[in-house]
């Protein structure tokens, strides 16, 4: 939904080196003094991380097939490398393939195809339309889980 669940932040400090300056020190700093970092994650994020580590398995189950994307010229995610006996691999996706369509839902980029593939569940079959060579081959590829 979006909603604001919390926030890890850290000071990066500066830090000072000696060197050969008319002080003796060479002032270095990781990153401006003063930046936080920090990031938030949304309640669907946290529920599965959580209910990954409260799971038999003790982390969370996400789905993975193997593959190495960036956005398609026109649209689609371009599959630039299969892992070697991935579930991509065993589906017969290849480097070069583009995927349109995957579980039901248009692939416009490769920001899409991640989102969608977050929300899939491991092992549950799913149909992939893709373009190959200018023709549009439809494959059942079943997500594995990653790590």
């Amino acid at each position: 939904q979006g909603d604001f669940v919390g926030c890890v932040a850290a000071t990066l400090p500066q830090v000072a080196l000696k060197g050969n300056t008319a002080e003796g020190l060479n002032p270095m700093r990781f990153g401006p003094v003063g930046l936080v970092v920090g990031y938030a994650t949304s309640p669907g994020v946290t529920r599965r991380a959580v209910e990954g580590f409260l799971s038999p398995a003790h982390r969370p189950q996400i789905a993975t097939i193997g593959v190495l994307c960036r956005d398609a010229t026109g649209g689609g995610a371009l599959i630039e490398a299969v892992d070697r006996n991935s579930p991509a691999d065993r589906a017969g996706l290849r480097a070069g393939d583009i995927l349109l369509q995957a579980a039901d839902q248009p692939i416009g980029d490769q920001i899409a195809f991640a989102k969608l593939l977050y929300n899939l569940k491991p092992e549950v079959p799913i149909s992939m339309r893709i373009r190959r060579a200018g023709v549009v081959l439809t494959l059942t590829v079943t997500p594995g889980i990653s790590g």
